[in-house]
């Protein structure tokens, strides 16, 4: 007899209960095609919406018991994915005048830098020098990372690899991986090194969440 399609609640109530991989994957497969609809239809990018998705995920995946059964999880999903969403959205648009900074002056200004506040050539210099310092301490704490997150987050960020092209890699490594573990392990990856860097002094004027 065909197994009943459990409801959106049930399979998010079986994973609050049991906080197993299976039960996650379910709700992650269940609820994947309309939140990327959901996502796309505001960013209309598909890897914006991938990593998108796939920090929406992660936060149902970690903040769990956070979850009032009184509600359709669809709700706080969504809720997540717009919030996400909107953020992403504000951060690329902030970066873009960045680089159009870079463009127009020939530098590459810090995210927070005030453009104000520069005055010098010598100014322009030493933001360069900061940013390049900063782009390699990243680098370094991503190198730093257990295997499980590196392998996967390093071509992601240095190689722009999209996740198909890390799964089709990683299989050969680990038979059987799926594309939720690939995206989950990229962004636990990047939250290990937000937590490393948050303090870091280099750090202060940096908006951390851009990592």
């Amino acid at each position: 007899m065909k197994e009943r399609n459990q409801t959106y609640k049930e399979l998010a109530l079986e994973f609050k209960t049991t906080k197993s991989e299976k039960a996650y994957n379910k709700l992650y497969h269940k609820m994947y095609n309309g939140l990327r609809a959901f996502v796309f239809g505001i960013l209309k990018d598909e890897d914006l919406t991938d990593d998108v998705v796939t920090n929406t995920m992660t936060k149902i995946y970690t903040r769990i018991d956070e979850y009032d059964e009184q509600f359709q999880i669809t709700t706080w999903a969504y809720t997540i994915a717009k919030n996400e969403a909107l953020v992403t959205l504000k951060r690329n648009a902030r970066l873009s005048s960045i680089e159009h900074l870079h463009e127009t002056v020939g530098f590459d200004i810090a995210d927070d830098y005030d453009i104000e506040e520069i005055k010098t050539e010598d100014d322009l210099f030493e933001e360069e020098d900061i940013l390049a310092e900063q782009m390699k301490r990243i680098k370094s704490e991503i190198l730093k990372l257990p295997k499980i997150y590196k392998d996967y987050l390093y071509p992601r960020i240095y190689e722009n690899a999209k996740y198909n092209d890390i799964l089709e890699k990683m299989k050969k490594v680990e038979p059987g991986i799926s594309l939720c573990t690939v995206k989950n392990r990229i962004h636990h990856g990047k939250e290990r090194v937000r937590k490393n860097l948050i303090n870091d002094p280099l750090f202060k004027n940096f908006n951390i969440e851009c990592i």
